[in-house]
């Protein structure tokens, strides 16, 4: 299950001692739109990891503190601290490759 992340519950989600990934999308991108089934389908299949989103345009002062400047950007946390990032649109095969390094 995919949960939705906002400035309220984005430290609780990203300080979680399990691997989280946080899809950062914008109501107005594409690609971000292709991203989100891939995002919904690898919740189903990867239940030892937490999935997020979380709208830019809704949540400035957590993209600023990120420097998140593109979306897609997926950002993987593992105990609050960043373990990897991607930025753009990819292949899940390249998402599914930072699941398995950091889980």
């Amino acid at each position: 299950m995919v949960v939705e992340v906002n400035e309220e519950n984005f430290e609780e989600i990203v300080s979680s001692e399990k691997l989280v990934a946080i899809d950062f999308w914008a109501e107005w991108c594409g690609p971000c739109k292709s991203l989100s089934p891939v995002i919904d389908e690898m919740s189903n299949e990867f239940n030892d990891i937490r999935f997020g989103k979380l709208n830019v345009e809704n949540a400035p002062d957590i993209t600023d503190g990120l420097k998140i400047k593109n979306v897609p950007t997926v950002v993987f946390f593992k105990s609050g601290e960043e373990v990897g990032r991607v930025v753009g649109r990819s292949s899940r095969n390249h998402y599914e490759k930072i699941i398995l390094e950091y889980k």
